[in-house]
């Protein structure tokens, strides 16, 4: 989590005789307190949503299945122009 973040959100401590363990810094403990608000405007936002549309959580299951995740699975529409062959990867260009 350290890396993705723009400051160290948690302090480690190995084991050894009095055991390891885990603290979250201030900037973790910032992090923390914004996704529990962002969580709480969105538990809002489902319900305004409910009251106007009803039960959306078939609609919600359905645009999170959708929902399109880039991976050597997805298939893209187009001609295949290039196929550069690398050591680790291969990258292809479509037109």
């Amino acid at each position: 989590m350290n890396n993705a973040a723009e400051k160290p959100i948690v302090l480690r401590a190995v084991g050894g005789i009095g055991g390891g363990g885990t603290m979250l810094t201030e900037e973790g403990k910032e992090a923390v307190r914004l996704y529990r608000d962002l969580q709480g405007e969105h538990q809002r936002f489902i319900g305004r949503l409910e009251e106007r549309l009803g039960n959306v959580g078939r609609l919600y299951s359905l645009l999170r299945r959708v929902t399109m995740r880039v991976s050597a699975r997805n298939v893209f529409l187009g001609k295949v122009k290039e196929v550069r062959k690398g050591a680790v990867s291969t990258e292809v260009t479509l037109g």
